[in-house]
């Protein structure tokens, strides 16, 4: 045993004739402190009312009339006459839950706070009226008292007394009394020792209920507090002392047979040992014990600190405990008191914190292959651990062995259990499995053969590639970017909590090619450029041609080209004959005069080009004529990126983002538009406005929160504010390829967004780079993601419930 002292008092008097020391064991005073029960405005205190359909804890408050501090005598006015006390016998002051009201009511009261050492037996004084309607049992009125712990379990299975009036159901209740409507209980005591929760937080609960059908009432009365936990010596007369136990509990079994709340014992020459067990009317036990001594100390230890082995008792000290049964630290008090033909006086409070020591424990470790251990007992060595790692067939990441012993602590034996794990010696794999020539824009797997012992992996990416999956795993999916320098070095780094180790990959890309073109031709003519070889064309509109292949690398090769094809005009003229038609650069030449025979045609140009400003009246105006075409009222609302082969309809860009930080696509995954798997798929989409529909139809009132991207292009204007939560003149969010198409004609769209703005408009230019330059599309790549597409034409796969982009909305005219 191994025992230190503090505080150490040395006793050199003791009052003459019979001496003797009673000794009160109880566990140690802490610095909680019980509460005052009857202050129910105090902080550790919650008041609650509800209802019987929806329980009492709905609403938090002091309600008048349903939670009332009593403090006036007085009897029960529902039940009438003096039948039953509003405040307990020997108390001064109560609380009411509920009241004698019907309509459903519930009612609760909660305290929260840390148990006493020096009171750790909760007292509860409490009476009950219950109305019994005889409805099903469910809806009776009801009244529940319970004792939680911290987690809100049970301190004790007494710990709940939860009664309903019976009705049809049942027999009488024990304990309550029959009057005209129901039944009703006296006071009732009920004690519960809480001594192994000192220093922490319980939380006690009194709760009623009226019946289910609002027509009858239930309430209850009550009084708590904290008491000790002590027998006291209440009378010393030569060699006789009377002990008394705590007051108010329902029966009392003393040592020596007697059931009263006190009792006498006889000292003789040798020690007395007694105790008392109590039980409340709830049927809750708890035993309190008392030692004397006629032997007068010489000293006093006041603060004690021992241990003892599992199963074996203790006698030290004026300590007299039972066999220890339970593992842990447990702390007890003595009250030393000496005896004399005067009386009893007490002289100091012994504590003593005892440590039960286990006869066996287990305990759990890890080393790394290659070290000794010694802990615990136990001395392992490396060559030990071998040669056991040896004997197993095959490799493992952690090798686990179990070892026992038995040591000596503090005089106790105890059988240590080992469970031991051994993390193998770290080994890497020789080489990382993959393509070291992969093409941008396209996703490629990389991984270990073999993982080694490795346990934890972390791939290092360099900038221009993106991880698509795998990340933490021995395999990993990359997206390498159009960005992604001509050679570049991913790391794996791996690691078993023995040692970390890197294995790089060289790899150099190979462009991918995406282009678009947009591009215009007169009929009668062949189109060369851009890598298309297309026949005379003869027949005027608006054609896409798509060329796809491989470059000399292998990657994929892929042109678009938007082809307007205008009417070549016949023409005779005075002069030298002209050929009109639109360049590739939108810009357009007029006949001021054209003489001729009854043949000769005057040409205008189209209505709508490339780079023109869209009117809210819904015309166009050319950047050039746009300082007179605002003068004359004349308001802009986007910007044309597209004309059909009419030459009057097309699509149209917003001035600005919709006013919203980046959103996500959808709020959860699955779609129900036609998935567009791969980027060649996307960028062929160009349904924007049906896509937006389907979404705005599908979601019912929940398109907001469903599907944010589409909504906030549905639904705000052309430069970004919301227009009363209504579509806002029919803007939508374009689909992949009309995005592109948009970022084709980038250049002109932000020279034309530069003449508008110094008009005095608002507008927002393309910003950012990379991804940040990204913005949704309607166009969904799967159940789990949809594209974005960054400002160079870049095609991006993201998680539709957290990728975050902008929002760009077009419109159709």
């Amino acid at each position: 045993m191994k025992k230190t002292y503090t505080l150490k008092k040395q006793i050199t008097s003791f009052k003459n004739l019979l001496l003797g020391v009673l000794l009160c064991i109880f566990f140690m005073p802490s610095y909680a402190q019980c509460p005052d029960f009857m202050n129910i405005e105090a902080p550790n205190v919650t008041c609650y009312t509800g209802s019987t359909g929806g329980g009492p804890f709905q609403t938090v408050g002091i309600s008048n009339g349903r939670h009332t501090h009593i403090t006036s005598p007085g009897y029960d006015p529902y039940l009438g006459g003096n039948l039953l006390p509003m405040i307990p016998p020997g108390e001064t002051q109560s609380i009411r839950l509920g009241n004698s009201s019907v309509g459903c009511q519930a009612e609760a009261i909660e305290y929260n706070f840390p148990v006493d050492a020096n009171n750790p037996v909760l007292l509860l004084k409490f009476a009950v009226v219950l109305d019994d309607p005889h409805h099903g049992y469910s809806a009776q009125p009801r009244f529940i008292v319970r004792v939680l712990d911290a987690n809100g379990n049970l301190v004790d299975p007494c710990a709940e007394y939860d009664v309903r009036a019976p009705g049809n159901s049942g027999p009488a209740i024990p304990g309550f009394i029959r009057f005209s409507s129901g039944w009703w209980r006296p006071w009732t005591n009920v004690g519960i020792d809480l001594t192994q929760y000192i220093g922490q937080t319980i939380k006690v609960q009194f709760i009623t209920y009226d019946c289910g059908q609002c027509g009858h009432c239930g309430y209850a009365y009550f009084t708590a507090e904290c008491i000790p936990n002590r027998l006291e010596l209440t009378e010393c007369r030569g060699d006789t002392v009377r002990v008394s136990a705590p007051p108010f509990f329902e029966s009392y079994t003393w040592s020596d047979g007697s059931t009263g709340t006190e009792t006498e014992f006889i000292m003789g020459d040798t020690t007395l040992r007694a105790n008392c067990e109590i039980t409340s009317a709830t049927g809750c036990v708890f035993t309190l014990n008392v030692v004397v001594t006629p032997i007068p100390p010489t000293a006093i230890e006041s603060e004690i600190h021992d241990t003892v082995c599992l199963g074996n008792g203790y006698s030290s000290d004026f300590f007299e405990l039972p066999p220890q049964m339970a593992e842990g630290t447990f702390v007890y008090l003595n009250s030393l008191y000496t005896i004399d033909e005067s009386g009893c006086e007490k002289m100091e409070d012994i504590t003593l914190f005892l440590t039960v020591l286990p006869d066996r424990f287990s305990v759990s470790d890890e080393i790394c292959q290659g070290e000794n251990y010694d802990n615990h007992g136990f001395h392992i060595t490396a060559e030990q651990i071998d040669a056991l790692i040896e004997s197993i067939p095959i490799q493992m990441l952690v090798y686990n062995f179990t070892f026992t012993t038995i040591i000596n602590d503090y005089g106790c034996d105890q059988t240590v259990t080992l469970t031991l794990d051994v993390n193998a010696a770290l080994q890497m794999p020789d080489e990382i499995l993959g393509p070291t020539d992969p093409c941008t824009r396209e996703e490629v797997t990389y991984i270990l053969p073999t993982a080694g012992t490795m346990t934890s992996f972390n791939w290092r990416i360099p900038d221009g590639v993106e991880v698509v999956s795998g990340q933490g795993t021995p395999s990993i999916t990359l997206y390498f970017r159009e960005n992604a320098d001509e050679e570049i070095v991913i790391s794996m780094e791996g690691g078993n909590g023995c040692g970390n180790a890197a294995l790089p990959l060289i790899i150099r890309p190979h462009r991918a090619t995406y282009d678009f073109y947009q591009d215009t031709i007169c009929t009668g003519s062949n189109y060369t450029l851009h890598g298309f070889n297309l026949p005379r064309q003869d027949s005027i509109g608006y054609y896409t041609y798509i060329n796809s292949g491989q470059t000399a690398f292998g990657c994929d090769s892929f042109v678009t080209l938007a082809l307007t094809v205008y009417e070549t005009p016949v023409i005779s003229t005075q002069a030298e004959p002209s050929i009109l038609c639109r360049n590739e650069f939108g810009t357009e030449s007029t006949i001021i005069e054209v003489v001729g025979d009854q043949d000769g045609i005057i040409l205008t140009p189209p209505d709508f080009a490339i780079g023109d400003i869209l009117c809210t009246d819904m015309t166009a105006s050319h950047p050039g004529d746009w300082a007179m075409a605002s003068s004359a009222g004349k308001v802009a609302m986007g910007i044309i990126f597209h004309v059909d082969q009419t030459g009057e309809h097309g699509w149209a860009v917003a001035l600005g983002e919709a006013n919203i930080s980046n959103c996500t696509w959808a709020a959860s995954t699955g779609n129900i538009l036609f998935n567009q798997t791969t980027e060649r798929a996307a960028c062929a989409q160009y349904n924007g406005e049906g896509n937006t529909t389907t979404l705005a139809n599908s979601s019912g009132g929940g398109f907001q929160r469903t599907y944010p991207a589409a909504y906030n292009a549905y639904h705000y204007d052309h430069i970004g504010n919301l227009i009363n939560n209504s579509r806002a003149q029919g803007w939508f969010l374009p689909s992949a390829g009309q995005l592109r198409m948009l970022f084709a004609n980038l250049p002109q769209i932000e020279n034309t967004l530069a003449v508008v703005a110094a008009a005095g408009t608002t507008v927002q230019t393309f910003s950012g780079v990379g991804a940040e330059s990204s913005y949704w599309s309607s166009t969904p790549a799967s159940n789990s993601n949809a594209w974005a597409v960054e400002k160079d034409g870049l095609l991006r796969s993201d998680p539709k419930i957290s990728g975050a982009h902008r929002v760009r909305a077009i419109i159709s005219f």
